[in-house]
């Protein structure tokens, strides 16, 4: 799984699930995380310099990571408060029209 939202979960259910999932990808990546800096850590501190570029690009990696998952977030929440506008826009005319029917 991406992490990428592909769109709004509707319903408790959905939402359950769709949290359920980030809930697995998180961890999933925390797992791979971790299993690096074990792998880090039991390396001979005089080998650790040989260690660098791979920490760097490492780090890159998660940096990227971290960015997309924040832009995807970003996405997903100006899409909900976007929704939210059209539906109380909806919502006024819809009271509007009724009020004018009377």
């Amino acid at each position: 799984s991406s992490g990428l939202i592909e769109r709004l979960a509707t319903g408790d259910g959905e939402r359950q699930r769709a949290n359920e999932r980030l809930t697995r990808l998180v961890a999933s990546i925390f797992a791979e995380i971790m299993c690096e800096a074990r792998e880090l850590t039991a390396a001979s501190s005089s080998l650790l310099p040989l260690y660098l570029p791979t920490l760097r690009r490492r780090q890159e990696f998660w940096q990227r990571q971290l960015e997309e998952t924040w832009a995807a977030w970003e996405s997903a929440t100006a899409g909900m408060h976007e929704f939210g506008h059209h539906a109380v826009a909806a919502w006024i005319e819809l009271s509007d029209a009724v009020r004018a029917g009377r």
